[in-house]
C-alpha cells in the first residue's frame, strides 16, 4: 500500500515561509521506525511529513494551520480511513479527514498545524475491536460508559457510533434499554464479574 505523492497538496505553507523570498519545502519519506498502532486499526501507511523553511515555536507547532489533500492509500477503505498523528513532543492525535471522490480516486483532506509522523489507517470491523461496555470507546469499561449509556437510554444525548451503540448492547437482547444500564452499573461496580 503506498500513496501516490505526485497527487498531494498543502495549502498555507507559505504563510509559515521564515523569508518570503524562499518557499518552504514540503517533503515526503518512509518512517526509519515504525508507529506502534492501536488494535482497533488494521491496515496502514506510514509516512513522515515535514516542512522545512518555516518558522515553528518550541513545540514545533506552525503559526498557521495547513490544509493537506492526499489520495486515499490504494487498499484503504475510504468509508474508515483515519490519520493518526504522532506528535513530536509525545502523543497522538486521531484525524477523521474529510473524504471525498474525484474522478476515479479518493482523497482525504485535513488540517494539521505541525509536522511529523503519520500513519494513514483503515479502522477495524467492529466486530473485531468493541470492548463490550466501552460505550464511549475510549478503551476502558467504567462509569463514563454508564453515564454515556444512561444519556442515551434517557434521550438526553443520543449515540449515533455503531460502535459505540454494539458496545452498549450488554444484554444481548438487541435492544439499549434500561436492563443495559443496570448490568453495566452492576458490572463496573464489581457486583457482577463479567458481562458475558
Amino acid at each position: 500500500m503506498s500513496i501516490d505523492t505526485n497527487q498531494v497538496s498543502v495549502v498555507g505553507a507559505g504563510l509559515n515561509a521564515k523569508d518570503v523570498s524562499e518557499a518552504p519545502i514540503f517533503t515526503i519519506t518512509n518512517l526509519s521506525t515504525t508507529k506502534p498502532v492501536p488494535k482497533e486499526y488494521g491496515k496502514n501507511v506510514q509516512l513522515e511529513f515535514s516542512l522545512s523553511n518555516v518558522v515553528t515555536d518550541s513545540k514545533n507547532n506552525l503559526a498557521v494551520p495547513v490544509q493537506i489533500t492526499i489520495p486515499v492509500p490504494n487498499g484503504i477503505n475510504p468509508q474508515k480511513f483515519h490519520i493518526l498523528h504522532y506528535k513530536t513532543q509525545g502523543g497522538m492525535d486521531v484525524i477523521e479527514p474529510y473524504v471525498f471522490k474525484e474522478k476515479n480516486t479518493w482523497f482525504a483532506r485535513f488540517t494539521v498545524n505541525s509536522f511529523s509522523p503519520f500513519v494513514f489507517a483503515e479502522l477495524a470491523d467492529q466486530t473485531d475491536v468493541t470492548l463490550k461496555g466501552d460505550v464511549n470507546l475510549d478503551g476502558e469499561v467504567n462509569m463514563d460508559d454508564v453515564v454515556a449509556l444512561l444519556n442515551h437510554v434517557v434521550k438526553a444525548e443520543i449515540i449515533t457510533d455503531s460502535n459505540a451503540l454494539a458496545a452498549g448492547e450488554v444484554t444481548n437482547d438487541t435492544e439499549l434499554n434500561m436492563d443495559d444500564v443496570v448490568k453495566l452499573l452492576n458490572y463496573v461496580v464489581k457486583a457482577i464479574d463479567s458481562l458475558d
